[in-house]
């Protein structure tokens, strides 16, 4: 919301009524991200339950032996393989583990990043650029030679 309301500061100056609302949003989403997913104990932001807006702290879960599935083993629609192509109810991805391994090494954990990417790496090496990877097996599915995967040569 802010990068849009600094392209109408740009174009149509900074009293531009669509860059002052979209700063609104911006203030809004900023106000509502911190009253819901922050929690003071542990110092971080965590990811509600989409059903009950409960705070998912389950990191332990998604240390599948190929990191990072993008639903925990624990919740009952996983899916690793993607029977049906329910591709977001289980397997890894490659765009969010680098984004992940980026992160903890910008924030100082780049000893919790590298086991990130040697597995990231043991994906691809098994099994090439794929589109996403089963999270026990490493097995490639999806679109072959799939452009985000090609982000490994970046981790």
């Amino acid at each position: 919301m802010r990068a849009l309301a600094r392209l109408h500061a740009d174009v149509g100056g900074e009293g531009s009524p669509e860059a002052a609302e979209f700063n609104r949003e911006a203030d809004k989403t900023l106000n509502a991200l911190v009253e819901k997913c922050w929690d003071e104990e542990a110092g971080a932001f965590f990811d509600l339950s989409g059903v009950d807006e409960k705070p998912l702290k389950t990191a332990g879960a998604l240390l599948d032996p190929y990191p990072l599935p993008s639903v925990p083993a624990s919740d009952p629609k996983f899916m690793p393989g993607n029977p049906g192509g329910f591709i977001w109810r289980g397997p890894s991805w490659m765009n969010t583990n680098y984004f992940l391994s980026h992160s903890l090494r910008g924030h100082g954990y780049p000893e919790l990043s590298e086991p990130l990417v040697e597995k990231s790496k043991e994906c691809i090496a098994k099994s090439g650029f794929r589109e996403y990877y089963n999270p026990y097996t490493a097995e490639g599915l999806g679109a072959r030679d799939f452009g985000w995967s090609t982000l490994i040569l970046d981790f």
